[in-house]
């Protein structure tokens, strides 16, 4: 059994890797997946940064995979680290010693 899930997995893998690289928004997974194989797919999806959603009741019910919108996955330069004009030449010094180490 455990075999079996793990192919099962690995295929569930494999359809979300070539559905990120592709010009695709949305894949939605057919409704014959086992429950297992729906969790599988839940789970993919959070380790690749994917959304994800169960539709649909009993023998009606599919999983959907989205990617995120671009704004939400682009990543942005950290921000600087703030300068302080010191305001005492001690602590100009301690800055300047600071600096060195």
């Amino acid at each position: 059994v455990r075999e079996e899930q793990r192919g099962q997995r690995e295929a569930i893998r494999g359809k979300l890797s070539e559905f990120i690289a592709s010009t695709e928004t949305e894949l939605r997974f057919p409704t014959d997946l086992s429950a297992f194989e729906r969790l599988a797919v839940h789970e993919e999806c959070e380790k690749l940064g994917l959304m994800h959603e169960s539709v649909g009741e009993k023998e009606n019910r599919y999983v959907t995979a989205r990617k995120l919108p671009k704004a939400m996955t682009t990543t942005t330069k950290p921000l600087p680290e703030p300068t302080y004009a010191p305001t005492s030449s001690v602590e100009a010094k301690a800055k300047e010693e600071e600096a060195k180490k």
